[in-house]
C-alpha cells in the first residue's frame, strides 16, 4: 500500500485540474524550485491516484516526476520539500525498477528523508515516510539484508522498533492524523508479539475519519490484521 503524498486526498477531477494549472507554467518557471517540486508533487500524485491501474503509464510519470524533483534538489538541495518530495518520488519508481537501481533508489530515498529531517524535524509525515522505509527494510529476509548491507550500511540494521520509533514520532506531534500510521504502529506491535496494544491502535484507527483513498484500503488492512490477531 503506497503512500499517495497526502493527508486529505482530492478527487481525481480535482488532481487532474490542478496539474493541468501547474503544467501551464511550464513555460513561465522553468529554472524555479519552489515551481518544480510542486509540479513533482502534482506529477506524483496524479500517478499514484489517477492512474494507478495502469503500471506502464504510471511508471513514466513517476519518472517524470522524479526528473523535476531532482532538477527542483539541483537548484536548492537544502529545501525540505524539494528533499521530501525527492524522496517520495524516488521511493515510488523504486517499486517498478530492477533490483539493483530498487537498491540505489532506497538508499537514495532514505538520505534525502534523513537531509529532509535535520531541516525540519517536527513534521510528522516525515517521520511517517521514514517509519515505513524502515519497516521495508526490517522485512528483509537474512539472504537479502546481506546483499543490500555493502550498500546500505548502517541502514541495513533498522528493526521493526526503529519503525515504530518513527511512527509514534509522528503521532506524537499529530494525534490521529491518519489511519495509515495508527496501522503501521498497531502492525509493529502485533509482529513484536504485543497482540493488547496492537489490538488497541486498531480499534483507535477504525475510528478515525476517512480522509483519503489510502485511508479507505487501510480500513481493509484494519480488519485483516484484527482478524490475525
Amino acid at each position: 500500500m503506497p503512500w499517495t503524498g497526502c493527508w486529505i486526498q482530492p478527487s481525481n477531477e480535482q488532481i487532474i485540474s490542478a496539474l493541468d494549472v501547474i503544467q501551464r507554467e511550464k513555460d513561465r518557471f522553468p529554472e524555479n524550485a519552489e515551481y518544480l517540486w510542486r509540479l513533482a508533487k502534482a506529477t506524483f500524485v496524479y500517478a499514484n491516484q489517477c492512474v494507478k491501474h495502469d503500471p506502464t503509464a504510471r511508471t513514466a510519470l513517476l519518472k517524470e516526476a522524479k526528473e523535476y524533483a531532482d532538477k527542483a534538489r539541483k537548484l536548492n538541495h537544502s529545501h525540505p520539500d524539494i528533499l521530501k518530495w525527492s524522496a517520495l518520488t524516488t521511493g515510488g519508481l523504486a517499486r517498478y525498477a530492477d533490483t539493483t537501481q530498487k537498491i540505489n533508489f532506497g538508499l537514495l530515498t532514505r538520505e534525502f528523508l534523513q537531509s529532509a529531517l535535520e531541516l525540519r524535524p517536527n513534521d510528522p509525515s516525515l517521520h511517517h515516510i521514514l517509519g515505513r522505509w524502515n519497516y521495508e527494510i526490517s522485512q528483509l529476509g537474512w539472504i537479502e539484508r546481506t546483499a543490500v548491507r555493502a550498500i546500505f550500511g548502517k541502514y541495513s540494521n533498522v528493526t521493526v522498533e526503529d519503525a515504530r520509533n518513527c511512527f509514534m514520532e509522528a503521532e506524537k506531534l499529530k494525534p490521529r492524523m491518519f489511519k495509515s500510521n495508527m496501522y503501521y504502529i498497531a502492525k509493529c506491535y502485533a509482529q513484536q508479539g504485543k497482540k493488547a496494544e496492537a489490538r488497541k491502535w486498531l480499534d483507535d484507527a477504525l475510528d478515525v475519519k476517512r480522509l483519503c483513498v489510502e485511508d479507505e484500503l487501510c480500513d481493509t488492512d484494519i480488519q485483516e490484521l484484527m482478524a490475525r490477531i
